[in-house]
Order: C-alpha cells, then structure tokens, then sequence
C-alpha cells in the first residue's frame, strides 16, 4: 500500500494544482458561477479535493475515497448545474445554444420511445440474468477440453 500511497499523494498534489487552475480559468471565462447552486457545489467541491489529500497524509484510505468520490460528483453537478438550461454552448453567439428546450423531442417521439424502452429494457435485464445464470461456475483448463480450440 506504500507506493500506491506515495503516487496518490505525488499525483494528487499535481491534480489540486490542475483543478484549481480549471476552477479559476471557469470563474474567469465562463458564467458556469453565476448559478448558486453550481458555485456551492464547485467550491464543496474543491473543498473535498483538498481533504481528501489531507486523508491521503493521514493515512484514511476510506476517507481519501469518499472524499475524492464527492469531489467528482460535486464537480460533476457543479458544472451541469452552471450550464443548466443550456446543454451545448454557443460560442458564436449564446442564441445559438442547444437548450433543453429547442432539443427536446416531440410528444410523439417521446411515446414511441416510452414502448421501446418498456419492452426492451425487460428483455435486457432477462439476457443479462441468463448470461450470469450460464456463466456462473468457475472454468478450469481440464474443462474446455477439445472445444476450446
């Protein structure tokens, strides 16, 4: 555990430095914090980037996890609550963004895909029981036998 240890702290003194360049180069050139929501979670965010290393140091590996876990979701909804209605950016001219309104499907289409996915997504979930059900025990060489080849 020494040497992932040694890497963890090496590599993630480097990311802090990383995601506090991104996270100000976001303040800077973007309006992803303008979004109360979005600036709470970045900065919770950051916050839990820094403990976890401080876990790191401390020798926590369960508390380095969790907190670098809530970091990435913090940052995760940090950013989808920044750009939140929009989903693409426009960087010719904001009018020109895809928002969750001009890109939402029709009623129509939304019903189709409703059916699909009811009867699709069960024979999915059967076809993935079956191939865990039939690939359950262990193979052995001894077993193959001829077939393998």
């Amino acid at each position: 555990m020494g040497r992932a240890r040694r890497l963890g702290l090496k590599f993630g003194v480097a990311a802090a430095v990383l995601y506090v360049i991104c996270m100000i180069l976001t303040y800077v050139e973007t309006d992803l914090y303008q979004s109360t929501v979005a600036s709470a979670a970045l900065f919770l965010s950051a916050v839990s980037f820094v403990l976890a290393i401080g876990a790191l140091y401390g020798r926590s590996q369960k508390g380095a996890f969790i907190l670098g876990a809530l970091a990435i979701v913090g940052t995760t909804v940090g950013f989808f609550a920044g750009l939140f209605p929009r989903l693409m950016v426009s960087s010719l001219n904001p009018g020109y963004s895809l928002t969750i309104y001009n890109a939402s499907s029709t009623e129509y289409t939304l019903s189709i895909m409703t059916i699909a996915a009811a009867i699709l997504v069960p024979v999915v979930l059967c076809y993935q029981i079956w191939t865990y059900y039939i690939f359950r025990k262990r193979v052995s060489p001894n077993d193959s036998g001829h077939q393998a080849y």
